[in-house]
């Protein structure tokens, strides 16, 4: 296997400039005076080490652009080129883009759409040689993989505490139905997460992530958060092993460190107050009589002032009924599946059958506790001594799922008097 660096202009160059113009200038006729620019300096330099020697270079520009993938001729086919997209994706990671572009040659089309890229616009000759623009999702990347994680991950975390075979077929399969368009997630309540955030302060926030499904509350958290301080200690809490561990798995893909907490909310004692608490939908999957609980220790883990973040889906016990009782067989998923895999690489197309099936085994054998109305969440919030802020009333489409009606949610923002 090579060995991949990621180095600055100044120590890459050495190594990096000889094989631009081996395979650029001296095999492709670019022009000498155009091969080496002022993006060099600010971009950050893949290097491939095979045999002691370096064999491959790219570079990836401060805006997301990979580009200048050479591999030396004589070592082409050997995974030199994957194994240095890879890194420099990871890299984009850590850098927090969204996305990534880059500007094929044409010929080599096939191979970054072998990793997930997407062609847009028309071919086009730069230096004389036909281009492609292509662009790659790193949150749709990073989504796929986690989905096919999670089925394989769920049988072994979800059983090491005492809910396993209550949560593991929701947890084995919430990546892919975010995946697959079936449900909406903490995404579509990004305005609440950047509004709380912005309350936080310029000082780093002690914040807790009170229940999780995967990582989706921590990217919304992250992205709300963006460059700046507001942001300093995450724990993120559940009594289940499965979404602590893609936590974890997430936060090390983008370079974020975490705690994490196996515990029931209701029991959970922390050395410190927290300055946030974010919660998404978790209302409804605990039994109604420990919902006052529930808010009362929310309550006793914030400092005074503190904020409580969280959305809350209202629905009657007839529709929340309604929705346990749709698509219960692992046929009726199998279409979305085979859908969604036609838009992925072949290394992160879902196990079709296994996933079904564990799909209809969710819907299942869901228990819910339906929050009834915007009011009984505030009168809740109220008796455990929060000072509403902000609520909204807003609502949800599941794109996927257009014979469903669409979700009502509550968005609320309080405080800890």
């Amino acid at each position: 296997m090579p060995r991949i660096e990621l180095l600055a202009w100044s120590e890459a160059r050495a190594h990096a400039e000889p094989i631009r113009f081996a395979v650029f200038v001296e095999e492709q006729g670019v022009p000498r005076d155009i091969e080496l620019d002022d993006q060099d300096a600010a971009s950050l330099h893949a290097l491939a080490w095979d045999a002691g020697m370096v064999v491959a270079t790219g570079r990836l520009l401060p805006d997301g652009h990979i580009g200048r993938m050479a591999v030396l001729k004589e070592r082409r086919g050997q995974g030199l080129g994957s194994a240095m997209l890879s890194a420099l994706l990871q890299a984009a990671l850590r850098q927090g883009h969204a996305s990534v572009v880059l500007a094929a040659q044409t010929h080599a089309v096939p191979f970054y759409r072998a990793h997930g890229f997407d062609p847009h616009g028309g071919e086009y000759l730069e230096a004389g040689i036909p281009h492609q623009d292509m662009t790659l999702s790193l949150g749709r990347m990073l989504l796929a993989d986690c989905a096919r994680l999670a089925v394989d991950a769920a049988p072994r975390e979800c059983m090491r505490g005492p809910w396993g075979a209550h949560c593991m077929a929701m947890h084995a399969v919430w990546p892919t139905l975010r995946l697959i368009g079936h449900v909406g997630g903490p995404a579509q309540d990004a305005g609440l997460f950047a509004q709380a955030v912005a309350l936080l302060g310029g000082a780093p926030a002690r914040v807790l992530i009170s229940g999780a499904s995967d990582y989706a509350i921590l990217e919304q958290l992250l992205r709300a958060g963006g460059a700046g301080a507001a942001l300093g200690e995450i724990t993120v809490l559940d009594r289940c092993d499965t979404p602590l561990y893609l936590n974890r798995w997430y936060a090390e893909r983008i370079g974020r460190a975490i705690e994490t907490q196996r515990s029931d909310i209701v029991e959970f004692a922390a050395a410190q107050t927290f300055d946030a608490i974010f919660a998404h939908s978790f209302l409804e999957h605990l039994p109604r009589e420990r919902w006052g609980a529930l808010a009362s220790r929310w309550q006793a883990l914030l400092r005074p002032g503190g904020v409580l973040a969280a959305v809350f889906r209202v629905r009657s016990e007839r529709e929340a009924a309604a929705d346990v009782g749709t698509r219960r067989d692992a046929a009726d998923f199998v279409p979305y599946l085979e859908k969604t895999n036609a838009s992925l690489p072949p290394r992160q197309q879902l196990a079709v059958d296994r996933t079904a099936a564990l799909i209809a085994q969710h819907w299942r054998t869901r228990i819910t506790s339906p929050v009834r109305s915007a009011e009984e969440v505030l009168a809740l919030i109220a008796a455990a001594g929060f000072k509403v802020e902000n609520v909204e009333n807003a609502a949800a489409a599941v794109a996927a799922r257009p014979g469903l009606p669409t979700s009502k949610r509550i968005r609320l923002i309080a405080r800890r008097a």
